[in-house]
């Protein structure tokens, strides 16, 4: 390890000592940092051009971070120099790449996911600067907003700040009720219930299903005609992609009900 001495990395100018946050050289005037990268663990004195360097290393360090958590979370496998070639996209192409991976992997689901991908896509342009519109709109205009008007502004609600990471959470979610109800079937449990998260993030449509029961049976036969579409329209026709502000006359079964849902189903 190289030993840190109180040197001025800009003009060679000797320091009384190391400074441990940002200082002005008192030779030239310039900014010193002591800053350490994830490339390099051994602090050391830098200036300006070199802290912002270490600055963004620290941030692509970060986003591959996020992406490896991501991965791990949703069982998907990738080659580092697979890793590497996601991070510089954008959050929404990472998303939208992860999704691709999640539906080739999930071999029974794939058709059915595939379908939910294209409905996702046709969604998607609806959803594109609701967000902005609200924040233009005046302090006064948000608080007249009725309960159906602010959701229409946040399509995957307060729980992601991205709709194709909600879309990815979705499919996930719906593969994880699908594998628990067919468990449920084999146990011989005859009845189920929906559990909703309830506060001020969930949709009056998602509280609305809170502690109703079905049979087990009529989820497995939904199930089934679910795995069976062929199309979109099929799919839509049995089991929409909501937003968050949607409502639907479509009987739901279990969770999730819609993008950005937080319910379950559990045992009675």
């Amino acid at each position: 390890m190289e030993e840190l001495k109180p040197i001025c990395p800009t003009c060679g100018g000797e320091l009384k000592k190391i400074p441990q946050k940002k200082t002005k050289c008192p030779h030239c005037s310039a900014f010193i940092y002591l800053k350490y990268s994830p490339s390099n663990r051994n602090k050391r004195l830098v200036n300006d051009e070199e802290n912002e360097k270490i600055e963004q290393e620290w941030q692509a360090h970060y986003s591959m971070q996020k992406i490896k958590d991501k991965l791990s979370f949703y069982g998907i496998e990738l080659s580092n120099s697979e890793i590497e070639s996601l991070k510089n996209k954008t959050e929404s192409e990472i998303y939208v790449e992860l999704t691709n991976r999640f539906i080739e992997k999930s071999v029974e689901f794939k058709n059915l996911f595939s379908l939910y991908f294209e409905i996702a896509k046709d969604l998607y342009p609806k959803t594109i600067g609701k967000e902005q519109a609200f924040e233009e709109l005046t302090e006064e205009e948000q608080d007249d907003l009725s309960e159906t008007e602010y959701n229409s502004y946040f399509p995957v609600g307060n729980n992601y700040d991205n709709f194709w990471e909600a879309f990815l959470a979705y499919i996930s979610y719906l593969q994880t009720e699908i594998k628990r109800l067919n468990q449920y079937k084999k146990a011989g449990l005859e009845k189920y219930k929906i559990s909703v998260v309830v506060d001020h993030n969930t949709s009056q449509f998602d509280i609305n299903y809170n502690n109703k029961s079905f049979t087990v049976t009529e989820a497995i036969d939904s199930i089934k005609l679910l795995l069976s579409s062929k199309t979109k329209e099929e799919l839509i026709k049995y089991r929409p992609l909501l937003l968050f502000g949607d409502n639907s006359t479509t009987k739901f079964l279990f969770p999730p009900f819609r993008l950005g849902c937080r319910a379950r189903t559990v045992t009675i």
